[in-house]
């Protein structure tokens, strides 16, 4: 119900986090380090950075076992919390810790769009070459949360470019949209391009959940500069 909600009413979801946390485990429960990084996502969503810090502690530390799916899970939720606040020093950290095990299939697209997001201000050459290697991922994937994510971070980081440069050559899918036997693509039209296709799923999401949720994450991400 968290997480159902979360998308809908954070503080609804908040709600439902506290009462799974004072729950006992039993046969259902996820891992533990799994559980913890779901407890740091929900206290950054609040803006409770004392009580993330606290629930990361432990794994930050390396006192506890992680699973195929932390550190990467609450090194994402960092990483977007510092994004959305501006703090690029921090984001950075994150994405490079992030990029050495958080880039190894199609169901780590939200990890490399966040990367993507980060590198767009840090590091645009080498998120450009991550881009080029991992569109192909995306196209035509079922999970649109996750293609939400990359299509995100490569908005910005075609937005980044554009202040400086007009076309960027690259071998992409021939399955992408755009694609240019001659490898040459305006920066202002890949921008373009990866926003309308954000937008369009935010507001697909929106309008099921009858929330703003996905708007206004997209609208906070496109607000820095």
């Amino acid at each position: 119900m968290a997480r159902f909600w979360r998308y809908v009413d954070r503080k609804k979801a908040y709600e439902y986090f506290q009462r799974f946390w004072k729950t006992g485990r039993d046969g259902l429960s996820d891992c533990r380090t799994c559980e913890r990084s779901y407890a740091v996502q929900m206290e950054l969503l609040m803006g409770n950075r004392a009580a993330a810090d606290e629930y990361a502690k432990p794994m930050e530390q390396g006192r506890m076992r992680f699973c195929p799916d932390t550190p990467h899970l609450y090194w994402l939720a960092y990483l977007e919390d510092a994004l959305d606040r501006g703090d690029l020093k921090e984001a950075e950290k994150r994405a490079n810790a992030l990029y050495r095990k958080g880039n190894r299939d199609k169901s780590d697209l939200s990890y490399i769009g966040a990367i993507l997001r980060c590198w767009a201000y840090t590091d645009p050459e080498r998120a450009l070459e991550l881009f080029s290697k991992r569109l192909e991922w995306s196209i035509g994937l079922w999970d649109q949360k996750k293609v939400y994510d990359f299509d995100k971070g490569a908005c910005i980081l075609f937005r980044q470019l554009s202040k400086h440069q007009q076309a960027v050559h690259l071998e992409l899918p021939h399955a992408f949209s755009l694609w240019r036997e001659d490898g040459a693509y305006n920066t202002k039209d890949l921008t373009g391009w990866f926003r309308e296709q954000a937008e369009t799923i935010s507001r697909r999401f929106d309008e099921r959940n009858g929330s703003h949720c996905f708007g206004h994450d997209l609208a906070v991400a496109l607000a820095k500069r």
